[in-house]
């Protein structure tokens, strides 16, 4: 049960599930008794946080092995160099686990870099398009081929 709730029926079960439900549903009832629900019945159960916090718990994540409480896995997942995470450039879908992701993100085509002349920001596969159509300070050869660059 994650953050549990309490219901004013007495009742209790996971915040976010609860939540929803009163959000969502034209009349929503209690779960186990059916009982009308408000949203302004639902509150946080200290007691049952307490408890579902000290859990013991392991990460799921393919050879991390990491151990601890309930109440510690939200850190240990901004961390777990085991776990799958998704690439943040823009439009990139990628996914690796997260020690694995600086490799990508090195070479990832979706990743943003200065233009050498204007200095705009680029994806990376949109840089030489950039430079050769659309940078305002490439330098170009003469339209009249006698040779010369124009700044």
């Amino acid at each position: 049960m994650l953050k549990p709730v309490s219901l004013g029926c007495g009742h209790s079960g996971c915040r976010e599930c609860l939540t929803e439900l009163v959000t969502k549903t034209l009349m929503p009832k209690c779960p186990m008794c059916r009982t009308e629900l408000r949203a302004d019945s639902i509150c946080v159960n200290i007691a049952l946080d307490h408890i579902t916090s000290e859990l013991a718990v392991e990460c799921l994540s393919v050879g991390c092995g990491w151990k601890g409480s309930y109440g510690q896995a939200p850190e240990h997942f901004k961390t777990c160099p085991k776990l799958q995470v998704v690439c943040n450039n823009e439009e990139c879908q990628h996914k690796s686990i997260r020690e694995e992701m600086p490799n990508h993100i090195a070479s990832c085509s979706k990743k943003k870099i200065p233009c050498s002349e204007c200095h705009v920001c680029v994806k990376w596969e949109l840089l030489q398009k950039h430079q050769a159509e659309q940078c305002p300070n490439a330098v170009i050869q003469c339209p009249l081929d006698c040779g010369s660059t124009i700044p």
